[in-house]
């Protein structure tokens, strides 16, 4: 991975996302080339031997920081001194880079984001002895048995990326088994989850609430697929949309138990003609509309959007709301109006309600 001006195709950057929470400064900036640095002085780097690890902005201060941090609890493990730990294409040792990073992150005053990315990957990789560790069990593929013993903060939030980044090959069950246990670890280790991590979990676990207006829809078009690949599972999705509607009663809500067995039904017929394969086909987590944390105030008729305000679904059905959405932010007309709202991003979010409240 190296640092960021070399991650030429991006995936070290991915690789951070679903572990560490950007700045909003950092996610503004541009990702600097070679060529962009070349003629920056051998100070400006934290490695200056090799010129890698640029310090020159805040931004890049935070991604020096940052890869270098990924990568120092990547390899600490098999560290016999970590003050003499060095990074893979890079000969210089940790002990030298990190004060230079300290320095630069003081004189741009980001020294307290900087330090969240170290309370995040030097305090959280410690591996503890496994009569302290809570064991994760889990199935990939069908075909081996593993358990992560998970004893810190860093270790629930490594395993729960893996986890939603390998959710398509993990059949649903399996999965949902394994969230469930990390996020009972996760609550008594205080893990701070990065991003969505955590709300991505609850879903895997089957924890959430959704609707009839969001979730047959997507039933629907699970059964247009099935038509064309294998049609006794079209007659079995029209069984499963039969007892969906049922379950839901006048109410029209899907509780978490409800969705679960559903989710894990669908799964399963995705798998029979690998439907779960193509990535145009949503993860059966789609099926909740709101997580745990949000489930009440969804009962109750709120939605929550990402920028963290709670809107009614009432308002989000009217007719100014679904042409804000459409028309102003392209939302797709195949979703239902709360499930466009709540992909909004924080700031379309905020725009969103400003036009809606206006």
């Amino acid at each position: 991975m190296i640092d960021h001006v070399h991650d030429s195709n991006g995936a070290g950057l991915l690789r951070l996302s679903t572990v560490v929470e950007f700045p909003p400064f950092v996610k503004s900036a541009s990702i600097p080339s070679p060529e962009d640095v070349a003629d920056l002085d051998s100070s400006a780097f934290a490695d200056q031997r090799n010129r890698l690890f640029p310090l020159h902005t805040a931004a890049d201060t935070w991604l020096s920081a940052a890869y270098i941090l990924k990568q120092f609890g990547d390899n600490v493990k098999v560290a016999s001194d970590q003050s003499d730990l060095t990074i893979d294409g890079s000969n210089t040792p940790i002990s030298v880079m990190l004060p230079a990073v300290e320095k630069a992150a003081a004189f741009w005053g980001i020294t307290k984001e900087a330090s969240a990315i170290a309370d995040q990957f030097l305090n959280l990789y410690a591996v503890p002895p496994q009569d302290q560790a809570f064991p994760i069990e889990f199935k990939l593929n069908d075909r081996v048995d593993d358990i992560s013993y998970v004893g810190t903060p860093g270790d629930v939030v490594k395993l729960g990326s893996y986890i939603i980044e390998n959710r398509r090959e993990l059949p649903f069950e399996k999965r949902s088994e394994a969230a469930r246990q990390l996020l009972v670890a996760g609550e008594h280790l205080r893990t701070n989850y990065p991003g969505t991590l955590k709300q991505d979990l609850q879903k895997t676990a089957g924890m959430g609430m959704s609707d009839l207006d969001h979730i047959l829809p997507i039933l629907e078009d699970r059964r247009r697929q099935y038509a064309v690949k294998l049609q006794p599972l079209e007659r079995e999705i029209d069984n499963i949309i039969e007892l969906v509607k049922q379950a839901a009663g006048a109410s029209g809500l899907l509780d978490g138990d409800v969705l679960s067995k559903t989710a894990g039904y669908v799964d399963a017929m995705d798998r029979l003609i690998e439907l779960h394969k193509q990535p145009a086909v949503a993860p059966v987590e789609s099926f909740f509309q709101a997580t745990l944390d949000d489930g009440l105030l969804f009962r109750d008729g709120m939605v929550k959007l990402s920028n963290g305000v709670h809107v009614p679904k009432a308002k989000l059905a009217s007719c100014h709301a679904i042409m804000l959405l459409t028309d102003a932010f392209g939302a797709s007309p195949k979703d239902s109006p709360v499930q466009a709202a709540a992909a909004l991003s924080p700031a379309h979010a905020d725009a969103f309600v400003r036009e809606l409240t206006a």
